[in-house]
């Protein structure tokens, strides 16, 4: 918003700019998102003390174990053991190998 003063030049009104520019703040707008193990364990109503005893979420943890968190504690005390090297591109180039490379192609 522009005004002119006495000598016909514009001046500005109020200040500029961010008045917070520079200021350290911590992020505490970063909302908590939850993994899908902690989602898992809330369906399943348990609470960390009985996750060892849990028959369905260790079955849980077996089948996900190379694709979701789940805590390094708990897979110690059940005996899990992770493949580090399975990712979704590995698992791609592991099928591209076994199929001669036709992933997703269609024959001529």
């Amino acid at each position: 918003m522009a005004l002119y003063s006495g000598s016909g030049f514009p001046t500005m009104s109020g200040r500029r700019g961010n008045p917070n520019w520079g200021r350290w703040e911590p992020f505490t707008w970063a909302p908590h998102l939850s993994t899908e193990f902690e989602v898992r364990a809330k369906e399943l109503r348990l609470t960390a003390d009985v996750y060892v005893s849990s028959r369905e979420l260790r079955r849980w943890c077996e089948r996900n174990k190379n694709r979701c968190y789940i805590p390094e504690w708990l897979l110690k005390e059940w005996g899990i053991v992770v493949d580090p090297l399975v990712t979704p591109e590995a698992r791609v180039a592991m099928k591209r190998r076994s199929t001669g490379g036709a992933i997703g192609r269609t024959a001529a």
